[in-house]
């Protein structure tokens, strides 16, 4: 398994209809055309993007941005989207990987802290359990780690 960027507009298109495959539309309807042109825009402007390769073909991606809270006196470094199409060890495996690099990429911008939030659709917060197993503090469906 590879981390690597996004590399053109056929690549964004894929992750964009992957997370839709993977939505509740009837609970959040989404737009693809909106979605393309947000994720060409994050990638654009520089928002971290990565996406995880299996033999060539991406099999998942997240999102993270710089965000600060209205409660918080600093900058926290949050994971907005993130899509798997794996399953089992390598569904674990692909959220630990990803993680990990956003972890890097907030301690190569000197942001205190990370935050990953779960699915309304992870029921168990089984996505935030696998970052607690990992190292990170967990309540609910939100997982958390002080960037050292």
């Amino acid at each position: 398994m590879k981390i690597r960027e996004l590399m053109n507009e056929s690549e964004i298109e894929f992750c964009v209809d992957m997370y839709r495959a993977l939505s509740d539309e009837d609970f959040m309807p989404s737009n693809r055309k909106k979605a393309i042109e947000s994720l060409t825009s994050y990638k654009n402007t520089g928002i971290f993007i990565r996406v995880l390769e299996d033999k060539n073909e991406i099999v998942a991606w997240i999102c993270a941005g710089r965000v600060r809270l209205g409660h918080v006196d600093h900058v926290i470094f949050q994971q907005t989207y993130y899509c798997s199409q794996l399953t089992g060890l390598k569904a674990v495996k692909a959220v630990k990987l990803l993680h990990e690099a956003m972890y890097l990429e907030a301690k190569r911008l000197r942001i205190k802290r990370v935050v990953s939030l779960g699915s309304h659709l992870d029921e168990h917060h089984t996505f935030a359990r696998i970052l607690e197993k990992s190292g990170w503090l967990r309540r609910g469906y939100l997982a958390t780690k002080v960037v050292v």
